[in-house]
């Protein structure tokens, strides 16, 4: 029981989330059921299926299946048509989401023909990236320092001061928001993969020895980082991790092809900043918590390389 709940629950989100791909139906196929006039045909009902994760289709190959997908169906267009009687689309607030998402729908179709349909990762170039990754991919903990700041102006200031040479510590005990690390410094310690927020580790573990990050924001506040050192804990071979580091690879050769791409795209525009006008208000932040350590972070994301115990 728990799994079949589990699947429906997932299907209707799915279905609920592809609002866009149902607003295109064409009228080809065979009538498998009619709302109020509005049509939804085998065609229809395939590509929904095409939207499922693969693992679940099979779920929906027989006439059970395809009968629990349609009344999903259904449901979605009787809370479509609802929200056209109730002219839903005419509110300001709906039709910016409206346009955002079709903004989205372009950039995502965009983004598929030109970069990741086109750029591919050859096994050379796989081998190239674990060289290159590897102390990263064997560093199991890292040693670090932070100042934690609540004010992203101030946190620039005090990044600014560092890369003048001034004191990481001096800065920590005296502006830090954490108070716990603040009085040490800024020492956290040694931190392993998965105990801080994907956006923060990501940093922490591509660092150098005694560089000094970039401004990070999280739902902290605005993180300085200061990579002390590294502790090796596993050792790789390429043939065990090749298979698992080919999509990060593959990810890191289709962002340079793009950053790339969009320099061209650049160079034929004429593009205007008014940096009078920044900085303009950011969304508040909740108020950064007397202790609030990387490790307190309840954001875990999956470590951005595999890693063997």
């Amino acid at each position: 029981m728990p799994r079949v709940f589990s699947l429906s629950l997932v299907v209707l989100l799915l279905l609920f989330l592809s609002l866009s791909a149902g607003c295109g139906k064409g009228k080809e196929g065979e009538l498998v059921a009619r709302v109020n006039g509005t049509r939804i045909t085998s065609a229809d009902l395939q590509r929904e299926i095409e939207q499922l994760p693969f693992h679940s289709r099979n779920s929906f190959s027989g006439a059970g299946g395809q009968k629990r997908l349609v009344e999903e169906m259904i449901k979605r267009e009787l809370l479509l048509q609802e929200a056209e009687r109730r002219k839903l689309d005419s509110q300001p607030e709906v039709r910016a989401q409206l346009a955002e998402s079709r903004r989205g729908i372009l950039l995502n179709a965009l983004l598929t023909q030109e970069i990741i349909q086109k750029v591919q990762v050859s096994e050379p170039e796989v081998r190239a990236y674990f060289d290159r990754h590897r102390e990263e991919l064997e560093t199991g903990e890292v040693h670090l320092k932070q100042i934690l700041l609540s004010d992203e102006a101030q946190a620039e200031e005090i990044r600014s001061r560092l890369m003048r040479n001034e004191s990481f510590e001096d800065l920590a005990r005296q502006y830090s928001v954490d108070r716990a690390s603040g009085s040490r410094g800024g020492d956290l310690g040694f931190v392993s993969r998965g105990q801080m927020s994907p956006e923060l580790e990501r940093v922490a573990f591509s660092l150098r020895p005694q560089e000094i990050s970039p401004v990070i924001r999280s739902s902290k506040g605005f993180h300085i980082l200061k990579l002390i050192g590294r502790k090796k804990t596993i050792s790789l071979r390429y043939e065990e991790v090749k298979d698992r580091l080919r999509p990060f690879a593959q990810a890191e050769k289709q962002r340079e092809a793009l950053e790339g791409w969009i320099g061209e795209l650049r160079k034929r525009s004429r593009i205007q900043v008014y940096e009078a006008r920044l900085p303009v208000p950011l969304p508040s932040l909740p108020p950064a918590s007397p202790g609030g350590s990387l490790s307190e972070d309840k954001d875990r994301g999956t470590p951005p390389f595999p890693t063997k115990k």
